[in-house]
């Protein structure tokens, strides 16, 4: 959160598709934070300067987190 710009919309969104995995039992509870801090890892921090690019955060961390979560389930 500290960092600003487009990082707390993708820790939002990674974190939001976690849970949800977690709920469908795909991952487990202590997997949230892993997925959260894997997505972020892979992020490129932009400036937050409007909707769009905020958006576009939201929806590439999104794609980003199921990615993660299918390579964790699949090894």
């Amino acid at each position: 959160m500290k960092e600003g710009g487009t990082m707390p919309a993708v820790l939002n969104a990674a974190n939001e598709v976690a849970v949800a995995a977690f709920m469908q039992s795909e991952i487990g509870f202590n997997e949230i934070p892993v997925v959260i801090n894997n997505t972020m890892q892979l992020h490129e921090r932009k400036p937050a300067v409007d909707i769009d690019v905020i958006v576009e955060a939201d929806r590439w961390a999104r794609e980003k987190a199921e990615e993660v979560i299918k390579l964790r389930v699949g090894s």
